[in-house]
C-alpha cells in the first residue's frame, strides 16, 4: 500500500522493529527498509467480536480517507492471527498530553482557535463523505513532528445508524437516545464543542465522575461552563460553544458553528494547515506516554517556541500570550515585531512592558548576588569565630 506521501511501506512483519509499547495494542516501531519512525497498532483478530469481513471493510474505508488533518494509515496486513496497522508516528503528543504536562487550567484561546480550526477542517472532510467520526477529543488531537494537527481515529469513522459510538463526557444526548435519523454528522459538533471546553479548562465535563455518572448528566444537562466564576472567555468562544451545545434544535448546530468559529478564528492565517513552530524544537521531549500513538511528552520550555510564534504571526491576545511566556519562563527572550518608520523604529505596548520587565529581573538577580556574597561573608566569620574559640580553650 502507498502512503499518502507517495511513499510505498512493506506488507510484512520482518520489515519492521518493535521498539517500545507505547499504548494499547500499539507500539513505536522502525521500517526496516525506509529507515523511518512509525507507529504500529496490533490487533489480536481472535479476541474482536466483528467478523473479518467487516474487519476488512472497515480498515479498506480507513485506508481510503485522504485528508493532511486526519491521521491515515500508511498500510496495514494481516500475519498469522494479528491484524498489523502501521500509521504516522505523531512524534509531538496530543492536546491532553500537552495540557496534562503544561496547562493542568486549560490553553489560551488564540492557542484553542487554531486546533479546533484544524481539526474542523477534518470533520467537514468526513461529514463530505458521509461518515461520522464519533469521538472527537482532546485526546484524539495529535501533532506531528513537521506542525500539522491531526485528528486521529481510534474506531473506524461510522455511516449512517444508531450504533453507539464516542465517549460519555464527550457524547450528545440525542446519540444515546438515539435520535439520529436525518443529522448523523451534527453529533460530532456537539463532541467538538465539548472538546472546545476541555482545551480551555484542561479536563472534560462532569470528568471528576465515574462514566456510569457521567453519562446520566451528560443526557440530563448540556455541559456550559460558569463562565463567571470559572475563567473569564472571549465573546466568540462563548458563542462558538453554545452555537455546538444548544440542546435542540440540533439542526441547527452547524450552520451557528460556521458562523462562530469564522469569528473565533479570525485574525489567525487561515490559509496555514500546521500550528505554527510546533517542530522538534517546540514540543518533542522525552516522557511518560502521551496519547496511543505517541510515548512523548512535553514542558513548559518546550512549548515556549509555539507560544513565540503566535506572537510574532497572530494579532490576537499579545499581551496574554506575553504573559503567559513569561510565566514559564521570566527570563525567555521574547521576539516583538517593531513597526519601521523613516529609517527609525517605535516602541509598542509590548516593548515598554517588556523592558519594564527586564529592569525588575535585574534587580532581582542583583539582590540574589548580594545575598550570595552576604552568605559568603557569613561564612568567613564563622570560620574566624571558631578558630578563636579553638585558641582560647584551655
Amino acid at each position: 500500500m502507498t502512503s499518502s506521501s507517495g511513499t510505498k511501506f512493506p506488507l510484512d512483519t520482518k520489515d519492521y522493529e518493535l521498539l517500545e509499547k507505547i499504548g494499547d495494542c500499539v507500539y513505536r516501531a522502525r521500517c526496516i527498509l525506509l529507515d523511518e519512525i512509525v507507529a504500529i497498532k496490533i490487533w489480536n483478530l481472535e479476541k474482536c467480536t466483528n467478523d473479518l469481513e467487516n474487519i476488512k471493510k472497515e480498515v479498506h474505508r480507513l485506508s481510503s480517507i485522504d485528508h493532511p488533518n486526519l491521521l491515515r494509515p500508511h498500510c496495514s496486513f494481516i500475519d498469522g492471527g494479528n491484524l498489523w496497522i502501521v500509521m504516522p508516528y505523531m512524534a509531538c503528543g496530543s492536546c491532553l498530553n500537552i495540557m496534562k504536562s503544561v496547562y493542568p487550567n486549560g490553553l489560551e484561546e488564540p492557542v484553542i482557535a487554531i486546533f479546533l480550526r484544524e481539526i474542523l477542517k477534518a470533520l467537514v472532510y468526513l461529514h463530505g463523505l458521509g461518515y461520522i467520526h464519533g469521538n472527537v477529543k482532546a485526546g484524539n488531537i495529535l501533532v506531528d513532528s513537521e506542525g500539522t494537527v491531526k485528528l486521529g481515529v481510534e474506531r473506524m469513522p461510522t455511516s449512517s445508524g444508531n450504533t453507539f459510538v464516542g465517549t460519555p463526557c464527550w457524547i450528545a444526548p440525542e446519540e444515546d437516545t438515539q435520535q439520529v435519523d436525518g443529522y448523523d454528522f451534527k453529533l460530532d459538533i456537539w463532541s467538538f464543542g465539548v472538546t472546545a471546553l476541555e482545551l480551555s479548562h484542561g479536563h472534560s465535563p462532569f470528568s471528576k465522575y465515574p462514566h456510569t455518572v457521567a453519562l446520566p448528566l451528560t443526557l440530563q444537562n448540556s455541559p456550559c461552563p460558569d463562565y463567571e466564576e470559572d475563567k473569564k472567555f472571549s465573546k466568540s468562544f462563548r458563542e462558538l460553544y453554545d452555537s455546538c451545545n444548544s440542546l435542540y434544535p440540533l439542526g441547527e448546530r452547524f450552520r451557528k458553528l460556521k458562523e462562530e468559529e469564522a469569528k473565533l478564528v479570525k485574525g489567525i492565517d487561515g490559509n496555514k494547515e500546521k500550528l505554527p513552530q510546533v517542530t522538534i524544537e517546540a514540543l518533542l521531549t522525552s516522557g511518560k506516554p502521551a496519547s496511543p500513538v505517541n510515548p512523548v511528552s512535553c514542558n513548559a520550555a518546550k512549548i515556549l517556541p509555539m507560544l513565540q510564534n503566535l506572537v510574532i504571526q497572530n494579532d490576537i491576545q499579545r499581551e496574554r500570550l506575553i504573559s503567559l511566556m513569561q510565566l514559564y519562563d521570566p527570563n525567555a527572550e521574547i521576539r516583538i515585531p517593531v513597526v519601521n518608520t523613516e529609517g527609525g523604529q517605535i516602541s509598542t505596548p509590548e516593548t515598554n512592558l517588556l523592558s519594564e520587565v527586564h529592569v525588575l529581573q535585574q534587580s532581582v538577580k542583583k539582590l540574589e548576588e548580594e545575598v550570595e556574597k552576604q552568605k559568603t561573608e557569613n561564612g568567613k566569620l564563622e570560620e574566624q569565630i571558631n578558630r578563636l574559640t579553638r585558641s582560647t580553650d584551655p
